[in-house]
């Protein structure tokens, strides 16, 4: 803080970026000071970032929107600060300073005509705003908006307003009550959902010059339509050779894929039409985009499938049950695919094969409660249970080990795990899977991704076996998303889910030599190699990581020693030495 006031500003952003390679994503007010010094220093795009992480840890801290509205009109992005001092107000209702930026903003020339309140709903890629009952607001029948060009929220019933239908009037508002009647209850449960999963609102800041823009809630009531009565797909699945001509099956088969699509966003023939379609095909922006989006709630579900294709797990229903750990599931990616996880693999693998998914993650949603999960459990365990059936666990994977849902896995699939990075520990995770010749299966955006997610793997701590995927061109995944996401929210570069895929299964030598099985003692003797390392750690962001690594493991420990006891004779000819030599080593390439 000193350095910034002293006007140092390249000090104060170095020195607030050290503290938070310590402890990454904790503190707002370090993130809020870096972002300043950023903005003196002209750095903008990196000002947003540090603004959006204050919003992610305290979305009701005013300081943290106040910050971010500086950043972006200080890099010229005057609509899009508008558009977050409104998010801002309307969140922090009693906050005067979000008022001032407002209406500060709204003065200047490049936001002429924008109307405040205007839900993302009725804004074209023109950035006009409409009516849910007329028209646009500037040729509406029925009188113009109210000082700003305020909008009515939607009331049908008396009570409080859904907040996705906007009206210019009274008279409009009276005129649709009996239509948004029918679907208001669909508005409202896709309108709580896009409050969680926000891609929809970040993109809409951010679409590339000519990239078609789209808004939230068709973003989410696609996501929720997409896989409705599929039927039984599982004696045609050699034809099935890529998301297209799956799509092209399921309408071939007068499968309707989307006949209960809320709030009547597709007609199932219209959205058949789309699915089949092939990019480039289109006739319109928004039928390109809707194919880009179902291909993206799909990939998750068909790259589970393509994984358990390569594995060998797809046998014809000799297997009477699969059980699939999604692990460092969180939320906003794989939770908002859940839901068509049974429907599209139930209708793969055919009605006589028995599925659990387990999505375990810190990040992921909270279960139903643990009394209601072990009894629907128990009867899965028995047979007597339905078909398929889905376990949310908010948790780490060594606290899943050790708890009394855990079943084990036959394939363990991780979404863009990132396991190069050293931001989360997945060491311990890894070398126990691997131990225990469990098929893992992941994903990767990039080529670069891939290519250290595999360097990673070959190392002296892992020397996993490459299944299938060893080569970028061999990885390549058939059921990508075409849906595009950002590098970093606020650029422009993009990035497409599930590109690369990969499988390993077991250990080509076992580490330690001779070693068997990752018991207590293995972690024990791996977290405090890590801990000695910690001291002699040249840097925050590598002390940062030795740490993590170390609390990982003795995680790991606590949950294999409630779990099974070391293995006889295993810690004998173990060197805690070689164990920190090699350690050190791994770390001085990362």
């Amino acid at each position: 803080v000193g350095a910034h006031r002293e006007g140092r500003f390249e000090d104060a952003a170095r020195i607030f970026g050290e503290y938070l390679d310590l402890c990454p994503g904790l503190c707002k007010v370090v993130h809020n000071n870096r972002a300043g010094s950023l903005l003196r220093l002209g750095r903008y795009a990196e000002a947003v970032r540090d603004a959006d992480a204050c919003l992610r840890i305290d979305r009701t801290w005013e300081k943290g929107w106040l910050r971010k509205v500086e950043a972006l009109r200080a890099s010229g992005r005057a609509t899009e600060a508008l558009d977050v001092a409104l998010d801002g107000a309307k969140s922090l209702s009693a906050s005067a300073k979000l008022q001032e930026q407002v209406d500060a903003l709204l003065s200047l020339p490049e936001n002429e005509g924008f109307l405040t309140g205007a839900s993302a709903d009725f804004v074209d890629r023109k950035g006009k705003i409409f009516c849910a009952s007329c028209s646009a607001v500037s040729e509406c029948r029925h009188g113009a908006a109210g000082s700003h060009g305020e909008f009515l929220y939607c009331k049908p019933d008396g009570s409080a307003s859904c907040g996705s239908v906007r009206y210019c009037s009274e008279k409009c508002r009276s005129a649709d009550r009996l239509q948004h009647s029918k679907s208001c209850r669909d508005l409202r449960r896709v309108d709580s959902i896009c409050r969680v999963f926000e891609t929809g609102r970040v993109w809409m800041g951010h679409a590339e010059e000519g990239e078609p823009r789209f808004v939230v809630r068709v973003d989410g009531k696609l996501a929720f339509a997409f896989p409705r009565g599929l039927g039984d797909l599982s004696g045609q699945t050699g034809r099935i050779t890529d998301l297209q001509s799956w799509a092209r099956l399921a309408a071939e088969s007068e499968r309707p894929i989307a006949t209960d699509a809320s709030s009547q966003a597709l007609s199932a023939p219209r959205f058949q039409s789309i699915m089949c379609g092939a990019p480039g095909s289109f006739q319109s922006p928004e039928d390109e985009l809707l194919h880009a989006r179902a291909t993206d709630v799909a990939s998750y579900p068909l790259t589970i499938w393509r994984a358990l294709q390569r594995f060998g797990l797809t046998d014809g229903g000799r297997r009477e049950s699969l059980v699939i750990h999604v692990v460092g599931a969180e939320a906003s990616r794989e939770g908002l695919a859940h839901a068509h996880v049974g429907p599209i693999l139930g209708s793969l693998l055919g009605p006589r094969q028995r599925l659990l998914v387990a999505s375990i993650g810190p990040l992921y949603l909270e279960g139903e409660g643990a009394a209601s999960m072990l009894q629907t459990m128990k009867l899965w365990r028995e047979g007597s249970g339905s078909g398929f059936m889905h376990q949310p666990h908010r948790m780490g994977y060594a606290e899943y080990l050790a708890s009394p849902f855990y079943e084990k896995p036959d394939l363990v699939m991780f979404f863009h795990p990132g396991f190069h990075d050293g931001t989360y520990p997945w060491w311990p995770t890894l070398q126990f899977l691997m131990h225990e010749d469990v098929p893992i299966a992941l994903t990767s955006f990039s080529e670069s991704d891939f290519l250290k997610n595999q360097d990673m793997a070959q190392s002296e701590l892992f020397r996993t076996r490459v299944q299938f995927g060893g080569t970028p061109e061999e990885a390549l995944n058939p059921f990508e998303s075409a849906f595009p996401t950002p590098f970093v929210v606020g650029e422009s570069r993009l990035r497409y889910p599930n590109r690369y895929l990969a499988g390993w299964c077991g250990m080509q030598e076992r580490f330690p030599k001779g070693g068997g099985m990752f018991d207590a003692g293995h972690a024990e003797v791996m977290a405090m190699s890590l801990c000695r390392n910690v001291d002699a750690a040249t840097s925050a962001r590598e002390r940062y990581v030795l740490q993590a690594r170390g609390r990982s493991y003795l995680e790991f420990a606590e949950a294999l020693g409630k779990t099974r006891p070391p293995a006889e004779g295993m810690l004998r000819d173990t060197s805690p030495e070689l164990w920190g030599m090699v350690l050190r080593t791994l770390d001085a390439r990362d």
